[in-house]
């Protein structure tokens, strides 16, 4: 059971920093986008 906690509590840690990366992306694009 432990091996499944760990595998999830990666799993979540990953889909975070992944969520983080993508709404730093989105926020440069639109930024980059308007100053043009």
């Amino acid at each position: 059971m432990s091996k499944w906690g760990d595998f999830w509590r990666t799993m979540s840690t990953e889909l975070f920093l992944l969520a983080y990366v993508i709404a730093w992306v989105t926020v440069l694009l639109m930024t980059h986008m308007w100053a043009q």
